[in-house]
């Protein structure tokens, strides 16, 4: 099935959109004309307003629940929707994805493409085989546990990565290690057609604040600096990874820059969070439209500034008071009740400013303040 005419000759189309939290993919695809049938593990208030109808999911060991979203799809009204697009969720399980193609069609990468990315060994040995640089990977106990991250195969968000601490690995397929390797985080949004790839910007990554021994997701900020030579090595891996992986739609890479080296950490084949960060440049009907035909020679949109997200983790076991006053640079906002485990995340915080550096610097102040009126 050809998408692109189709879809962006249409006056009204409805989009599924499927992740962990769906919220920043449902108000691209708003941005973008969409009506959007959201289905996440939160259900916020702000989805359910962004939304035609939203349907909330368990997480089941990180991962969206199959059966309860298979149950909410089989339910669905079809016959205006265009696809579903997927973000977070499925990274363990991408055959799940092809049983929802027996019902609605999948848009974006194919399972086989996610698992060749998402699992450890395929993934590495194709990096060899391209020549692309990545920290050094084991899958056997080194005689010393210094300086070794253990992730989790699949898991997404950080919070499956942890420091090597001895007796704490059982080699298996569902974990590997990887050194640690000193540097930037960054990541590089692009969008690709399986054998072209086209960057939309450079970003920059960090991890909360608040873990000491974990490498939870913290947040990040568009426009990242760091050299240009690093920037040219890393966009040549990723085309090199597109073509190799033949991978579609809206990516991300993750990446370690020191100085003009880039060593890849992963790729992700699908809807990325950062894709928040460029909310203005069309994404979700440009994500469509390479899924299925060969990437636009129109030039992406240019952003003027940065743009920042932090994510924000109950430090204790938390409860959303009705009473509570949100300021209009939070998102993900819960319902009024809402009952939080420590550790879990609770909602956004974004920024924007001339650039990287002031968009950071005031995203974080913001997230203190937050915090602040949350647990003091």
């Amino acid at each position: 099935m050809r998408l692109i005419s189709h879809v962006l000759t249409a006056s009204k189309q409805t989009l599924i959109i499927a992740a962990i939290t769906s919220r920043a993919y449902v108000n691209l695809a708003a941005k973008s004309g969409f009506d959007v049938i959201a289905i996440d593990c939160f259900n916020d208030v702000d989805t359910k307003r962004l939304a035609k109808q939203s349907y909330q999911v368990p997480m089941q060991a990180g991962q969206l629940s199959e059966s309860h979203l298979l149950e909410i799809i089989k339910k669905l009204d079809l016959q205006d929707v265009v696809g579903l697009c997927f973000g977070a969720g499925f990274e363990k399980q991408p055959s799940l994805l092809t049983q929802i193609s027996q019902y609605v069609q999948v848009i974006g990468n194919s399972a086989q493409t996610i698992a060749q990315c998402k699992q450890a060994r395929p993934f590495f040995a194709t990096c060899d085989a391209l020549g692309v640089p990545h920290p050094i990977v084991t899958f056997d106990l080194p005689a010393s546990t210094n300086g070794w991250l253990v992730k989790q195969v699949g898991g997404s968000g950080g919070m499956h990565i942890n420091t090597l601490k001895n007796g704490a690995y059982q080699p298996s397929e569902a974990v590997y290690l990887q050194q640690f390797q000193a540097g930037q985080s960054v990541s590089c949004l692009f969008l690709a057609d399986g054998q072209q790839s086209q960057i939309v910007g450079f970003n920059e990554l960090w991890l909360d604040d608040d873990m000491t021994d974990c490498y939870r997701y913290g947040g990040a900020v568009s426009g990242a600096s760091f050299s240009n030579e690093a920037k040219r090595r890393l966009v040549n891996y990723v085309a090199a990874l597109t073509k190799t992986l033949g991978l579609r739609g809206m990516n991300s890479c993750d990446a370690i820059c020191d100085g003009d080296d880039v060593y890849v950490l992963e790729v992700n084949p699908r809807l990325s969070a950062t894709a928040e960060l460029y909310a203005d440049a069309d994404l979700m009907a440009r994500h469509i439209a390479s899924s299925d035909e060969a990437l636009s020679k129109q030039s992406l949109w240019q952003q003027a500034g940065s743009m920042a997200h932090q994510i924000i983790y109950a430090d204790n076991d938390l409860v959303i008071e009705g009473n509570m006053s949100w300021p209009a640079w939070v998102a993900d906002i819960p319902e009024a009740g809402s009952v939080f485990d420590a550790g879990m995340p609770v909602c956004t915080v974004l920024a924007g400013a001339e650039n990287a550096k002031m968009a950071k610097s005031l995203v974080k102040d913001r997230a203190f303040a937050l915090n602040k009126q949350f647990f003091n």
